[in-house]
């Protein structure tokens, strides 16, 4: 586990599975740097992310991103 898994999952209380998720969407906000962020700035972010993942996890979340894959993948 890197500094920022052990850092979001402790910003979180994630399971490492989603940890690794959030991560990511946390690189795509921030051009792929999380350095910058102050420790409060990295914190919020987090638990933003933390919440989009648990939306994608939700039967409206699933339907969207199915969605999204059709358009993308038509």
């Amino acid at each position: 586990m890197t500094h920022y898994q052990e850092a979001i999952m402790e910003a979180t209380g994630a399971i490492l599975a989603d940890v690794k998720t959030i991560e990511e969407l946390m690189r795509l906000e921030n051009d792929g740097c999380l350095d910058a962020l102050s420790a409060n700035q990295f914190s919020a972010e987090a638990k933003q992310a933390y919440d989009t993942v648990l939306w994608m996890k939700t039967p409206e979340g699933v339907a969207y991103l199915e969605q999204i894959d059709n358009e993308i993948f038509a």
